[in-house]
């Protein structure tokens, strides 16, 4: 059996002066918003399952669409004009980062209309490499990178 580290790549990424008035109301708008982003997410060879999504209040949402490769999920904040984000992939994909540069940009254009965003990168099982015990012993270590993009 061959090893791939990272085990994944998790995008964490915070998107900053949003538009988020096709949202509003959020019962009504939410449906086809995430139907952009699963299109988004098939464009970039990714495998949506399936979404799920909960309101809050006229305007916030937080919603999951589950990928054979793991998942996003993203929650709005419409009074700030933020939106939190996460992508997690376990796709041996040698592109794979690339890829999930690409979506994170375009998500942030053409769905949240985001004026800036700061994404944080997690190479998730980082520590397995050379069977180093040592980060896994419970202390808290940073293996991540934060960029703005």
């Amino acid at each position: 059996m061959t090893n791939h580290y990272p085990i994944g790549l998790h995008f964490l990424c915070e998107y900053y002066d949003c538009d988020l008035s096709r949202f509003c109301p959020a019962e009504s708008n939410v449906k086809a918003e995430l139907s952009r982003i699963v299109d988004i997410l098939s464009s970039r060879g990714l495998s949506p399952l399936g979404t799920s999504d909960h309101f809050f209040g006229p305007s916030a949402v937080s919603a999951c669409i589950n990928l054979s490769e793991s998942h996003l999920n993203f929650h709005t904040w419409p009074e700030f004009g933020y939106v939190a984000l996460d992508v997690f992939c376990c796709s041996p994909r040698s592109d794979l980062e690339e890829i999930l540069h690409e979506l994170i940009s375009e998500i942030g254009e053409k769905v949240f209309s985001a004026g800036n965003q700061v994404l944080n990168i997690f190479r998730r099982g980082e520590a397995l490499r050379n069977n180093d015990r040592n980060s896994r012993s419970g202390d808290v270590n940073i293996l991540f990178e934060q960029e703005s993009i």
